[in-house]
């Protein structure tokens, strides 16, 4: 009896502490558990209503890491869209078509809804708690918190990414990619950060065209073609796009006029695409696209989705499986000390035949009888060769390299592919610093998703909990306890628009009573994800 008195009176302390505002229970309620640093989170300024017209430098993310027990600026930039996209100047306030980006690997832990940034004019602002998840596996989450406030400072942030316009150069931490006169890609650097040896590995990317215009009139473009019209760019500390605009000259004449092309880089990445449309008058009956390497390749090794450990030497491999899998992603690498160039390649159905292009030879030929270019030699050259007669299709195309460590194993070939299937997913949800004060909203007829605070609070054997559905949506709502384990459901199914309400009696999903304490209700609706601390005293 008296060992349940003196719990009993330190329970009563700890509740009272955290009405306080002390720290007497954890302010973590789960950690960061994902496992995919090379993935870019990017969302829509329409995910965060509340800040729509707030200027963008007034806007900040945060993570919280338990081990330090600390808050974090993270690096992110808002892009802003203009009426030539990204590359006009726009009003320098936050739109629904604006886009917030940072890495996944700077994600933090889910912390209660008081513990918050030191800065004052922030507490006088709701913030937003971004919730990325892993789609494949919901337990592998992670968190950011965007915060308003006209008194913090960009300076805190560090940057993972530059860009050279003079020398048309991308740097990162842990890539360079540089492009020579032409605007073709001609650099691959993988840093000793990231686990290369700074060694620069690619003679450039290869571009063929070839076809027939008429009787004996045959002719091939490649990236010696290729004449730079203009270069559009922005670039900040998570992302650099390149949007490059050229003329494509054959035999003297333009084939292609302004034809764009855009690149997206990351720490860790670059997205190429393109969209081609190709008439019949055209002729076209080979586009090949690939990644030739030069000498300093020499030794590492080739996979795909059909091959493995194929050795890069500028000699002759044989036969290879040069199948593809129509309608879906397929991969291919390169890796040995200099590091690890990994492609994941999608595009669209077009010709009669699309094939796995990988030549590797000094000789100065090429794999598809077009002249070669650069260094006159192929080492490791790999990508995608399309073929057909008079091909009059659309061809839209995304090639997405990755810059890993070096001397990597083909068995990540797989999962890798798997995840640039499955992008990150997110949920948001907003709230003040003031905990428990009810917004003074009309909630009558609701126009937004909201998750009022409990009634009691505290309270002794049950307490109210009431939310607004703007629309019918699919709800979960959850008790969990202060070490984040989920303790009893109160809904997991779809319900109509309107207000709700339910009443959480102080039991476990047994039904068992539980004891006194701190405990949490988390609501997920569609995209809105809200939490509340309730306080039971018996």
């Amino acid at each position: 009896m008296k060992r349940q008195t003196i719990f009993s009176s330190l329970m009563m302390l700890a509740v009272l502490a955290i009405l306080c505002g002390t720290t007497a229970f954890p302010q973590v309620l789960d950690t960061y558990s994902l496992d995919r640093p090379y993935d870019v989170v990017q969302m829509n300024g329409s995910k965060f209503p509340e800040f729509t017209g707030t200027p963008v430098e007034e806007l900040y993310v945060y993570a919280y890491h338990s081990s330090t027990s600390s808050w974090e600026a993270i690096p992110f930039q808002i892009d802003e869209k203009g009426t030539d996209s990204y590359y006009s100047p726009d009003d320098g306030l936050l739109d629904d078509d604006d886009e917030l980006v940072f890495m996944a690997r700077d994600l933090g832990d889910l912390v209660t809804p008081g513990n918050w940034i030191d800065d004052e004019a922030s507490k006088s602002n709701y913030r937003y708690t971004i919730r990325v998840y892993d789609n494949t596996n919901n337990a592998k989450q992670g968190w950011a918190y965007l915060y308003k406030s006209s008194t913090l400072t960009q300076a805190s942030r560090k940057s993972y990414m530059n860009y050279d316009y003079q020398n048309d150069r991308v740097i990162s931490d842990f890539f360079e990619a540089g492009y020579n006169t032409n605007g073709v890609l001609t650099d691959f650097v993988i840093t000793a950060e990231n686990g290369g040896n700074g060694t620069d590995i690619l003679d450039r990317q290869k571009i063929r065209l070839a076809g027939l215009l008429g009787p004996g009139m045959e002719y091939e473009m490649n990236e010696d073609s290729i004449r730079k019209a203009e270069i559009n760019y922005i670039a900040g500390p998570v992302r650099v796009i390149r949007r490059i605009r050229n003329n494509i000259i054959v035999a003297g004449d333009t084939l292609f006029h302004d034809l764009k092309m855009t690149s997206r880089f990351h720490p860790f990445s670059m997205d190429y695409s393109g969209h081609a449309n190709f008439i019949e008058q055209q002729g076209v009956g080979l586009v090949r696209q690939s990644w030739d390497f030069n000498a300093n390749a020499s030794g590492m090794k080739f996979h795909s989705t059909s091959n493995r450990n194929i050795v890069v030497d500028g000699a002759s491999d044989g036969t290879l499986d040069d199948s593809l899998t129509h309608y879906a992603l397929n991969w291919m690498m390169v890796t040995g000390n200099p590091g690890t160039i990994y492609a994941v390649n999608d595009l669209s159905f077009v010709g009669s035949s699309q094939r796995l292009y990988y030549w590797d030879s000094s000789s100065g030929k090429t794999g598809d009888d077009t002249h070669d270019t650069g260094d006159n030699k192929s080492y490791g050259d790999m990508g995608i060769i399309i073929k057909g007669y008079r091909i009059r299709d659309t061809l839209d195309f995304k090639s997405t390299i990755f810059f890993l460590p070096a001397n990597q194993n083909a068995d990540i070939g797989e999962p890798m592919q798997t995840d640039f299937a499955n992008p990150l997913l997110t949920l948001t949800s907003y709230g003040s610093f003031r905990v428990g004060v009810a917004d003074a909203k009309d909630h009558s007829q609701p126009r937004e998703f909201y998750f009022f605070p409990n009634h009691p609070n505290p309270f002794n054997s049950s307490t109210s909990l009431k939310f607004d559905l703007p629309e019918k949506a699919y709800v979960r709502l959850r008790i969990m306890n202060i070490l984040g384990q989920t303790i009893q459901t109160l809904v997991d199914k779809s319900l109509t628009a309107g207000q709700h309400h339910l009443i959480w009696n102080g039991t476990d999903s047994h039904g068992n009573d539980v004891v006194s304490g701190v405990y949490f209700s988390v609501l997920e609706a569609d995209n809105y994800h809200a939490i509340r601390k309730l306080i039971l005293i018996k």
